[in-house]
């Protein structure tokens, strides 16, 4: 389990976690929705008791209520004439993205705290299973020498796409991509407080990767 510096939002450093919970790739959004659909009926089944109610951060009725409505905004987006727009699928999509960033969360706090079975509980919830590599590297976000400035460190050492979490704490914004693990914010409000997230870029053929949440830093 990583543990935290002593420095006031210091970035974590890594200590190899034996598994990870992460999101299954989903290129097209067929996949997305079944996959969505798998860890809703995943998370709520009566044969496991790993995930009680009160663990859960999102409720399973919501998270249901949430991917029903992209399911059915998907279908009209495909009528003739089409019932939807593509506009509003993806905003449909965005709540069920947050949905499944924060249950995935979960899962991984619970796997945390039973490594015995960690590989069990991430498969019953309905995600992949990822076996981490040992690192040694400070990872996640830090308060930069300039004010109003954040420097993000990723895992790995790959290209990456970035975001950051704006006020509604639902939508994501895109930032430039980087050739690295590193990545610059700046023009940031002093005393705010900030979400980011990334994932490496990985060759088309690979699909897509998961995104890493990291957790909020006060801007200094």
């Amino acid at each position: 389990m990583a543990s935290k510096s002593t420095k006031k939002n210091a970035p974590l450093k890594v200590v190899t976690r034996r598994v990870k919970a992460v999101l299954k790739p989903s290129p097209q959004i067929n996949d997305y929705l079944i996959n969505a659909k798998g860890s809703y009926k995943s998370l709520g089944s009566t044969t496991t008791t790993w995930f009680p109610a009160s663990a859960l951060s999102v409720p399973l009725p919501t998270f249901l209520t949430d991917i029903t409505l992209l399911d059915s905004l998907q279908t009209a987006v495909h009528t003739k004439p089409p019932t939807a727009t593509i506009a509003q699928r993806n905003d449909a999509k965005v709540i069920v993205d947050s949905d499944q960033i924060k249950l995935l969360a979960d899962v991984q706090k619970i796997a945390d705290a039973n490594p015995k079975n960690a590989i069990t509980i991430i498969k019953l919830s309905g995600f992949q299973v990822e076996h981490a590599h040992t690192s040694s590297k400070n990872t996640g976000p830090k308060n930069g020498k300039v004010s109003g400035s954040i420097e993000i460190t990723a895992t790995e050492a790959r290209h990456h796409e970035w975001a950051q979490l704006a006020p509604d704490g639902v939508t994501w914004i895109s930032l430039r991509a980087t050739t690295g693990e590193k990545k610059t914010v700046t023009g940031l409000t002093v005393g705010s407080k900030v979400t980011f997230r990334s994932a490496p870029i990985l060759a088309e053929k690979d699909g897509e990767s998961p995104w890493t949440v990291y957790q909020p830093i006060t801007v200094t």
